[in-house]
């Protein structure tokens, strides 16, 4: 193990529901974003010592990269007889060659909304840009106010349902 692979990232996560601190082998972040990029069906994750009561971590670090909008937000996993994760079995919201395209068009999209930054140089004011450009290209999903699961689209939770479907 590397120097660059034996360092620790700590994080804090919140919802509404808790505050949490996530420390984790910086190296289990790259290994999960590459088998997210690659498509894995499933890493091996026994190295990392991840206890079968901690897998929250896996969630927390999908968290922090909205571009696998395409990762679903379940998992399977087998252990070993010390309770440490062996593998996840990573799943997907859909096929490969839609997610593929889900993610060409969420690029486009960003590239799209970059391109319209022309002479925007602070970064106070490229923020102020992109939520008033959000704010005018996307509109509220009604049903998850409304309560009413059975037509909400999986996309209005990701980054793809806000840029190019125009609708969270």
């Amino acid at each position: 193990v590397s120097a660059e692979e034996s360092k620790i990232k700590t994080f804090e996560y919140s919802d509404e529901k808790y505050l949490a601190t996530v420390t984790y082998n910086v190296s289990l972040e790259q290994t999960l974003t590459t088998a997210w990029s690659n498509f894995a069906s499933e890493v091996n994750v026994l190295s990392y010592r991840i206890d079968e009561s901690d897998l929250t971590v896996y969630f927390q670090i999908c968290n922090l990269y909205p571009e696998y909008f395409y990762v679903d937000s379940s998992l399977e996993y087998d252990c070993n007889l010390w309770g440490y994760v062996n593998n996840i079995y990573i799943k997907y919201t859909d096929t490969k060659e839609v997610c593929k395209n889900q993610q060409l068009q969420l690029d486009n999209a960003v590239e799209n909304i970059l391109s319209k930054m022309n002479g925007i140089t602070t970064d106070e004011d490229k923020v102020v840009f992109i939520h008033d450009y959000i704010s005018t290209h996307n509109v509220y999903d009604e049903d998850v106010a409304l309560n009413n699961s059975d037509s909400v689209d999986k996309n209005s939770y990701n980054a793809y349902g806000c840029l190019v479907k125009g609708v969270s």
